[in-house]
């Protein structure tokens, strides 16, 4: 039985968490994707009238360029940097809460034990062997 079991379920579950781990790092991705995007459009468009043409590309360039600006103009670098970042919190508050009522959306009163999770699994996994046979 516990052969049957294994050999039937256990790569379905590895298969699952190889997908599992794929989720979260495609997540990630998409998270530092928006997060550029934020910030790159925040640089853009409000520091704009404060840098040169040249000075902006530089700053999107190497963050080093900040020290060769005057003192208004790093001002104006750090307030943008500021309310891009927060942009990005509101942004991902925004996902959480998604996330939170997708989370609640899952919830069972009365949740099946493991025991009964495992005969399921158990009368599923004997049922492929069923078919198996027959074919």
């Amino acid at each position: 039985m516990s052969y049957v079991y294994s050999n039937c379920l256990c790569p379905q579950i590895a298969s699952a968490q190889g997908a599992l781990g794929q989720a979260r790092v495609l997540g990630g991705n998409i998270g530092l994707a928006i997060a550029t995007i934020i910030f790159n459009r925040r640089v853009a468009t409000d520091l704009s009238e404060a840098l040169s043409a040249t000075q902006l590309e530089n700053l999107q360039q190497s963050l080093s360029t900040i020290s060769s600006l005057n003192l208004s103009q790093q001002a104006a670098v750090a307030t943008v940097f500021s309310n891009s970042f927060n942009e990005q919190m509101r942004v991902c508050i925004y996902l959480l809460a998604v996330a939170l009522i997708v989370a609640l959306l899952t919830w069972q009163k009365n949740p099946p034990s493991v025991a009964e999770n495992k005969a399921r699994q158990t009368a599923l996994a004997e049922s492929q062997v069923d078919k198996d046979i027959v074919i």
